[in-house]
């Protein structure tokens, strides 16, 4: 049920590269879904030779998206984080509410909701900033009502969903008709639909999943194409139609074959087996379990990569937080000792003077005193 969660990152950069004209912008942001390393290498390119920061946020974000696809939430930060630090140099609402909605979106990735709904509202504040012809203004409330939609999905309130969700395909469909507004509305369909599902609505949850796979299909969105026939595939197990969820489990791996998601194929595995399970086929239920059980350890395996190399990350960060505080400490030892040594100095200098007094006034009283005497 949460295997939809990803493609939310898609949404983050929609409205940065829908009005692009460069062919080489306009290839790598057809390959996010279906070739995402390609599309990393091409807009690693574009980074290495643009000197616009503008221009340089629209690839950071749209590199995290790609990155996102291949499930590298890692690298996807760090592209996410250059673009914030980027964004704090220029003033202009919309690039600044982009790298917002991509914080958010961010978040919701990590289940931290609060956060999410926080950086949602200040993106809103500057999206409605914007002239009413703006085209991305459009685009990015519809961003951020269907990244809200989809967090009350998640915490089991798809009535309240719903209502995000019609607010941005209301949003969605201000704008003229383009991959990325197809593929963003076949996204948001494929989400109603779970809504519905949760709602044991499945006459509902069926025409929503349709309506996702149709617009997928229409835009040549392989990764949204499988995710719907998965979607399809998990309806009619739940209907205990276990043939026709196979029938749609079948194209689902037949897509998901040359995009290498492993959550996508995690979910379809485990699917299927539980069909065959149904179906009482041993044989075929064993051998998709076992691949499940793949999935599983591998998936397993890139988190602990992940959280190893996050720990070495705050390892180093500590150590250099370390080395800055014994070197801010050597530096004040350095300071203390020169001020002691000053201090010293002058009050040694202070007591040879006052000694030095003292001892000619003591020569000049004794002599004195002896004058007196011998007279």
């Amino acid at each position: 049920m949460k295997l939809f969660q990803f493609l939310l990152l898609f949404f983050g950069v929609l409205l940065l590269h829908a009005q692009s004209k460069d062919a080489l912008i306009e290839k790598a942001n057809s390959q996010i879904h279906n070739e995402p390393d390609k599309a990393i290498e091409s807009f690693k390119k574009l980074l290495s030779t643009e000197k616009d920061s503008k221009k340089k946020i629209k690839y950071y974000l749209l590199m995290s998206s790609a990155y996102i696809s291949k499930r590298d939430l890692d690298q996807s930060f760090k592209a996410m984080k250059s673009a914030q630090e980027l964004s704090n140099e220029i003033d202009d609402n919309k690039t600044k509410a982009s790298v917002l909605i991509n914080v958010a979106i961010q978040y919701q990735q990590m289940e931290l909701y609060s956060n999410s709904f926080e950086n949602l509202e200040n993106a809103e504040k500057l999206s409605v900033k914007l002239s009413d012809t703006a085209m991305a203004k459009y685009s990015m409330l519809g961003i951020i009502y269907t990244v809200r939609g989809t967090i009350y999905r998640i915490q089991s309130s798809p009535e309240l969903a719903l209502q995000k969700f019609q607010t941005g395909i209301d949003y969605f469909n201000k704008l003229k008709k383009s991959y990325s507004t197809e593929a963003n509305l076949s996204i948001i369909y494929y989400n109603i639909g779970y809504c519905y599902l949760e709602m044991k609505n499945y006459a509902k949850a069926e025409i929503s999943f349709d309506k996702s796979l149709q617009l997928a299909r229409d835009n040549k969105a392989t990764s949204l194409e499988a995710f719907a026939y998965k979607a399809l595939g998990e309806l009619y197990f739940y209907d205990k139609d276990y043939k026709k969820s196979l029938v749609y489990l079948d194209k689902a791996e037949e897509k998901a074959n040359n995009i290498g998601d492993i959550i996508l194929d995690q979910g379809i595995y485990l699917l299927k087996s539980n069909n065959y399970l149904a179906l009482r086929e041993t044989d075929l239920y064993r051998n998709y379990y076992k691949k499940y059980q793949n999935i599983v350890a591998k998936k397993q395996q890139n988190e602990f990569g992940i959280i190893s190399k996050s720990i070495d990350d705050v390892r180093e960060t500590n150590q250099l937080a370390l080395d800055e505080v014994l070197k801010s400490y050597k530096i004040l030892n350095l300071i203390v000792v020169v001020v002691s040594l000053l201090i010293i100095g002058f009050v040694s200098f202070f007591l040879y003077k006052q000694l030095k007094l003292n001892r000619s006034l003591s020569s000049e009283i004794n002599e004195k005193f002896s004058h007196r005497k011998l007279s």
